[in-house]
Formats: C-alpha cells, sequence, structure tokens
C-alpha cells in the first residue's frame, strides 16, 4: 500500500510513534520514522552485486512528491548502469574516466603503429576501464589517484608507472579537445609512482650527468 501525505503528517505531529520502523512506498522507496517520530525517505536498492541505502531527505522538509521523483530518477540510473548515488548530487552529466578512455581510444590511439595500439588498449582494457565507475574524472581527488597507482605499484612497481604516463597521455589528450578542463592528476609526478622502466632511468642518469 502506497504512502499518502494525511499518513505522514499525522505520523510527524506526534510527540512519540511505537508503529512500524519502516513502510514502503514500492519499487525499494521506503520511509524510516524513529521513535520520536522523526520521518526519513530511503531508496533501498542493489547496485554492482552491493546493497544500497540511500537517504533521500527528512519529511517534511523533503515531501512526499519530491522523494518520489527523485525515486524515480534513482530507479532509471541504476537501470542505466549508473550509482543511483548521484541523484542527490545534481551532477547528472559529467564525464568519467571510461568515456575519457573511450574518446582516447577511438579518436587518437589508431593514429599510433600497431604495436603501440595493442599496448594502449591493454591498458584500457586491464587497468582503466571501470577504475572509476561513475565518477566525474574532473573532481577525483589526486590522493585517490595516488592510493589506486599505489595499490598497483605493490606488486607491478613498473607497470604502474607506466600506466601513470598513459592516463595522462590520455586525459591530456581529453583537455585538447576540450572534453574536460582538468583533473588533479596534475599534481602526481611520475618519478612518484611506481618505478619508472629501466630506459628511462637510464635517459635520467644521461640527463644528470650531461
Amino acid at each position: 500500500m502506497s504512502l499518502t501525505d494525511r499518513q505522514l503528517n499525522f505520523i510527524s505531529k506526534q510527540d512519540a510513534y511505537d508503529g512500524k520502523a519502516e513502510i514502503s512506498d514500492g519499487e525499494g522507496l521506503v520511509v524510516r520514522i524513529t521513535p520520536q517520530a522523526k520521518i526519513y525517505f530511503d531508496y533501498r536498492c542493489r547496485f554492482n552485486k552491493k546493497s544500497l541505502r540511500i537517504r533521500i531527505g527528512k519529511y517534511p522538509v523533503t515531501s512526499l512528491k519530491e522523494a518520489r521523483r527523485k525515486h524515480k530518477l534513482m530507479m532509471e540510473l541504476r537501470e542505466s548502469g549508473r550509482n543511483p548515488n548521484i541523484a542527490l548530487t545534481g551532477e547528472l552529466e559529467f564525464i568519467t574516466l571510461d568515456d575519457c578512455v573511450a574518446y582516447w581510444l577511438k579518436h587518437y590511439v589508431p593514429q599510433l603503429k600497431a604495436g603501440t595500439q595493442a599496448l594502449y588498449r591493454s591498458f584500457a582494457k586491464n587497468y582503466l576501464i571501470g577504475a572509476f565507475p561513475e565518477r566525474n574524472v574532473e573532481t577525483i581527488p589526486a590522493r585517490e589517484w595516488m592510493q589506486w597507482l599505489d595499490t598497483i605499484s605493490l606488486d607491478k612497481p613498473k607497470t604502474a608507472n607506466s600506466l601513470f604516463t598513459k592516463l595522462r597521455a590520455c586525459l591530456n589528450f581529453c583537455k585538447s579537445k576540450f572534453i574536460i578542463e582538468k583533473t588533479d592528476l596534475d599534481r602526481i609526478k611520475r618519478q612518484h609512482v611506481g618505478k619508472a622502466p629501466e630506459v628511462v632511468l637510464e635517459y635520467q642518469r644521461f640527463q644528470n650527468s650531461a
């Protein structure tokens, strides 16, 4: 049975509440009611094989109509494979890392030699795609970029270093095409990521001795 404004308004005006702690409006939209008669709208669902409980708002600041509107948007986002949480941030239109990688692979990588193309596509498939799903690539903090690269570096320090250069090339290309403006990856230096391949180390030693 669906919720009604009359029902919620009546409960919210009480000093105490001893009824059901949770009432469903259907399709994952529920209200949680505290013993003090405080009412909260939540959306319960599964996303990426994990259970989510997303706080939509508190009644009556968030009305039943508004909660249903946000709930519908969350369901649409989830069904399209996007995290329903972003319905609360207002950032419904943004560029993800996956978007950048796809653009780079389509518009830049095909110009390279066949072997280089294969290498770049391998890095994209094994490391880049899906690394930060449903995240605005322009707002991922440097700390998270570094933690991600450090995790890879634990077992594959040279791979992490090489991955960083390819990731930087990808994002720089997207910036040159005005797909994005900037990212926090720019704050990270290559020498701080993993271990550089021997050919790079030799070149650096040559430069230092020259």
